[in-house]
């Protein structure tokens, strides 16, 4: 099964603007595909390059915690979806 990167990076978006802060696995449902977890973890590593999410670490094991820098991100997003594809929803529909 193939999973497109704006699709799940816009998925990543709206958890994260529902609570600024994220635990890295609450981005995966339980028993997620392969593939979904491979193309959302591309998608945030563009976003951790893009400076829209940091990523945090208290330790070597602790967890590591996502937080949304960018809630204007909207043009950010838009420039990912161009470079991976539109997916299957319009890049309007990002919110």
């Amino acid at each position: 099964e193939e999973f497109d990167v704006a699709d799940c990076v816009r998925s990543a978006i709206e958890k994260l603007r529902a609570t600024d802060r994220l635990r890295f696995e609450e981005l995966f449902p339980v028993n997620a595909p392969r593939g979904f977890v491979v193309a959302t973890f591309v998608g945030l590593l563009e976003l951790l390059k893009m400076g829209v999410v940091d990523a945090e670490q208290d330790g070597p094991r602790a967890s590591i915690v996502l937080v949304l820098i960018d809630r204007s991100v909207d043009d950010r997003v838009f420039d990912l979806i161009g470079t991976y594809g539109a997916g299957d929803a319009p890049p309007e529909q990002v919110s």
